[in-house]
């Protein structure tokens, strides 16, 4: 979560505004941190709890991958609080795009996004 406590990175923020942060924080302690930063944008103060999301992708990811690389584990939050796909969706565009990288590969990014899915 060290990104979002960067000066301007909430900018445009608005009351509808869905953030997924990549921590294993609770989302409260996270929005009270946020709230009591005087580095950062007062933006956050227009976003709604309820809006907020955290995902532990980088210890899944470490976990099950074996590598710091969140990208397709990310996605499995994002498709779980996200309205832009749908989990099936999701695994059907990785294996497309990790399936000429071989089983193993394919097999640890649908476990780690499966696994995001089920405890984001």
């Amino acid at each position: 979560a060290s990104l979002i406590y960067d000066a301007g990175i909430l900018d445009g923020c608005a009351v509808h505004t869905k953030l997924l942060i990549n921590s294993s924080e609770t989302k409260e302690k996270i929005f009270q941190e946020l709230k009591t930063a005087s580095k950062i944008n007062k933006q956050i103060l227009k976003i709604k709890l309820e809006n907020i999301y955290t995902t532990p992708a980088t210890e899944i990811a470490l976990e099950i991958i074996g590598k710091n690389l969140v990208n397709t584990v990310i996605l499995g939050g994002l498709a779980k609080h996200g309205s832009l796909f749908s989990l099936a969706a999701l695994k059907k565009a990785v294996t497309h795009k990790l399936e000429s990288k071989g089983a193993n590969i394919l097999q640890k990014n649908l476990a780690a996004i499966d696994k995001i899915y089920a405890t984001s």
